[in-house]
């Protein structure tokens, strides 16, 4: 007789250790993350030709129309003071604010990964938060007035003087200002470009002083002085979106700044006495 019978198999208890089972996890694939830094700055350089694009048609449109009501238009006159004409301006900004927007969103569904939501922070920010970045806004705006008075500099820059003078459909340019440019702007800059860029190998200052360097090299229509002053509040906006979690604070600090940039031009033009 064998003193040593055949050992049998252990039964099975289910969750007792087991290996996993071969194949793929019955929960499917691990979610994507964001875009990484490279492919998100490749899909921002798409939106920036779009950008371009819409702009270009908004200045064909623009010229079409001119050309139309006044034929005996000077064109190389017309074509001149088309980068400082504030009806075209208006036209082409509200529109870029529409159509590129809308665009953004439509890149971070394609990435089939983080809510559009989570991707743009577009979660409702704290109101405290919210005013204690919208005061520092306006601090910042006074430290750079004050800094124009004493340095003997105006207060509004000629080109937007130009601007202002030259547009007939004024509350147009108001929104574009106000509402269009900022919405836009801080969708790409302080929401897709960040958020793509922000783990990466650059952190969050680096993301924070990469993007507010392009978000001002947009801007070239200005002097180097004021280029600085916007890279500078550039730096406020992005630390305001890593501090806040939501993109809305930046957009109000934005739309806030340029609600006064803009008040202090029609200010001015109307002390002036023209426009």
């Amino acid at each position: 007789m064998d003193d040593h019978p055949e050992m049998e198999e252990p039964a099975f208890v289910e969750g007792a250790g087991e290996p996993p089972p071969e194949g793929p996890s019955p929960q499917g694939p691990l979610p994507k993350g964001p875009w990484g830094p490279w492919e998100t700055v490749f899909l921002s350089l798409v939106v920036a030709g779009l950008f371009v694009l819409v702009q270009a048609m908004a200045v064909a449109a623009f010229v079409v129309f001119e050309m139309a009501t006044e034929p005996d238009m000077d064109a190389a006159k017309l074509f001149e003071g088309l980068e400082t004409d504030g009806d075209l301006l208006g036209l082409s900004t509200c529109l870029t604010g529409v159509l590129c927007t809308a665009a953004i969103p439509l890149l971070v569904l394609l990435r089939r990964g983080p809510s559009v939501g989570s991707y743009l922070a577009l979660g409702r920010p704290r109101i405290p938060v919210l005013l204690w970045w919208l005061g520092f806004t306006v601090l910042f705006m006074g430290v750079v007035d004050s800094l124009n008075v004493l340095l003997g500099r105006p207060i509004v820059p000629e080109f937007m003087l130009d601007v202002y003078q030259s547009a007939d459909f004024v509350p147009i340019l108001w929104v574009a200002l106000v509402v269009g440019a900022p919405l836009f702007e801080e969708a790409l800059f302080r929401g897709f470009l960040f958020r793509g860029l922000l783990g990466s190998r650059l952190g969050d200052f680096g993301t924070i002083a990469t993007t507010s360097l392009l978000w001002t090299l947009i801007h070239i229509q200005y002097g180097l002085y004021d280029m600085t002053s916007i890279f500078v509040i550039g730096l406020l906006l992005g630390l305001a979106r890593l501090r806040s979690g939501s993109i809305w604070v930046p957009i109000a600090m934005h739309a806030l700044n340029n609600l006064v940039a803009t008040i202090e031009t029609d200010w001015h033009v109307r002390a002036l006495g023209v426009g």
